[in-house]
């Protein structure tokens, strides 16, 4: 797990030539957990500076942030919980759904200019 610790349950077991559930029972055992920080390889310390510098010195009311977020119209939840030794199966639909997207701004304690439209 140390040379690669991204690796899926079934990777580790192949490697092992064991059961992904004896790699999850090994690990619970270990309490060795999933977890991850992301970090972009392209961040620059000094390019992040400059542009904090640059963002103190306009004023509060010149400043505006943007942002974007989408709804799907059809969702389902890819895992479900059921008694141990009882198979759980659901049918789902192939067909793609069309997506709501919402995009606004905020200067200061204000919402400027909602935008919400529909695509794929």
């Amino acid at each position: 797990m140390d040379e690669n610790p991204d690796s899926y349950l079934r990777e580790t077991a192949k490697e092992f030539n064991c059961t992904e559930q004896a790699i999850f029972y090994a690990l619970k055992r270990l309490k060795i957990t999933r977890k991850k920080t992301l970090s972009y390889v392209e961040k620059c310390s000094a390019k992040r500076a400059e542009f904090a510098e640059t963002i103190e010195s306009y004023p509060q009311y010149k400043l505006y942030f943007v942002d974007e977020c989408g709804i799907d119209e059809f969702l389902h939840r890819e895992y479900e919980y059921s008694l141990r030794g009882k198979p759980v199966s659901t049918n789902i639909s192939g067909r793609k759904f069309s997506r709501t997207n919402i995009v606004a701004a905020k200067c200061c304690d204000k919402i400027i200019a909602p935008l919400a439209y529909k695509g794929l």
